[in-house]
């Protein structure tokens, strides 16, 4: 018998059991793949970017990309997968260290040096002889070991790199083209093309694809997953459950975890009574709120230490925070553009200025790396100047939550 864990919530690996492709991008991802082609994944988080990565690609050599990583993290992390070494010398004392592997770098051998006469034990020369390159550093030494492994490089995460990393990775990704490598890239991002924007020698050497679902689709992906479990779900559940996902196929998975079970439960939370199909909804909303409590107060407790220990800028940042948290669920799923919020914040605070605004948003990712924890979930793009909600479980916490934010108390005081 299939369990409700099997069939619905949040899951590293793919669930055929409520897996829907969408408009054949199966089958368009695989057409893709054969192509000479760079492939850009973009969609927010949990929106089944990897699911769908997974199905395509399912033996290629993952990056996960961290906060502020540079293009070299990345090739660091390619030849880590790929089980390669690179010679590095070290000295110590009058001993030389040598860690790493050499077969494929260069050659090793130690010899006894003599000093005034007398062979010492304790001085010897261990010498490497390393070829130029072929190393982390050259891309075209890199290039050809991604080739003869024969798995795709799928760099996930791409939103973390930092800005000149982004920039960096973006120009390589047209010299990877030229040595016939062929990268998929995934991430958050809302503009079009913006690797193409980013450099634009990639136009027609890659092919972007937006990750989205519509209602049908998830309502979908609910029945079928109910059809599995031999479940009947009233339609006016599987409807509402689609919307409280806010088009977020990992929302709607936790949400249909939690009524799931409360439905086979058959009882109401805390009581003795028979449930409605609306009682068991509501019970699996409340639940699922709380298990993003925890989540939200650390990212709450995070940005506000973050902006305190800023000097003379709380309040820009105290401000900035209310406009955006306070937008429409509509607006933050479009983007927030830095005159938009501009304008809320200093209808509140006239003393604030466009350019320590746009400073103030451009330091946000790093506010939201320090202490523990790696989530980012608001983003600000350089290059577009917009705000971008990166996860959209915040929608569906705030609506069933009665949380107040910190930052608001911080900009009432002035």
């Amino acid at each position: 018998m299939v369990e409700a864990s099997e069939v619905f919530g949040l899951r590293a690996k793919v669930s055929e059991y409520s897996y829907v492709n969408r408009g054949d991008l199966d089958e368009k991802l695989s057409d893709l793949s054969r192509r000479d082609q760079h492939i850009a994944l973009s969609g927010e988080s949990r929106s089944g970017k990897s699911w769908l990565r997974q199905k395509v690609f399912p033996t290629a050599n993952i990056v996960q990309c961290r906060i502020n990583w540079s293009s070299q993290d990345v090739y660091n992390q390619v030849l880590s997968n790929l089980d390669h070494t690179i010679a590095v010398e070290k000295s110590s004392g009058k001993s030389t260290n040598v860690s790493g592997s050499v077969g494929a770098e260069g050659r090793f051998f130690s010899a006894k040096v003599r000093g005034d006469g007398a062979l010492s034990h304790e001085e010897r020369s261990d010498v490497v002889e390393r070829y130029i390159g072929r190393n982390e550093c050259d891309l075209n030494f890199v290039a050809n070991l991604i080739k003869s492994s024969g798995r795709r490089l799928v760099i996930e995460d791409f939103h973390y790199m930092s800005a000149n990393g982004q920039q960096d990775l973006a120009h390589d990704l047209k010299s990877l083209w030229d040595y016939e490598v062929f990268v998929v890239v995934v991430g958050v991002w809302s503009r079009a093309n913006f690797l193409t924007t980013l450099n634009s020698e990639l136009s027609g050497r890659i092919h972007e694809q937006r990750i989205g679902w519509t209602q049908p689709e998830l309502e979908l992906s609910f029945q079928k997953g109910c059809s599995a479990l031999n479940l009947e779900v009233d339609n006016r559940v599987v409807s509402l459950a689609a919307k409280d996902s806010y088009f977020n196929i990992g929302n709607l998975q936790a949400i249909a975890l939690n009524f799931v079970q409360n439905r086979m439960r058959g009882q109401l939370k805390g009581s003795g009574q028979t449930a409605s199909e609306n009682d068991h909804y509501q019970d699996a909303c409340m639940e699922y709120a709380e298990q993003l409590e925890a989540k939200y107060t650390r990212f709450a407790e995070k940005v506000s230490e973050g902006i305190r220990i800023r000097k003379d800028s709380t309040r820009i940042y105290a401000h900035a925070l209310w406009a955006i948290m306070e937008a429409s669920d509509d607006d933050l799923i479009k983007g927030l553009s830095l005159d938009w919020i501009y304008q809320r914040a200093r209808s509140r605070q006239a003393r604030i200025i466009k350019p320590n605004l746009r400073s103030a948003l451009k330091n946000l990712k790093q506010i939201q790396k320090e202490g523990v924890g790696r989530d980012v979930i608001i983003s600000f793009d350089e290059v577009a100047n917009t705000v971008e909600l990166v996860d959209r479980s915040i929608l569906f916490f705030r609506k069933y939550s009665t949380l107040r934010w910190p930052w608001e108390e911080m900009a009432s005081k002035g």
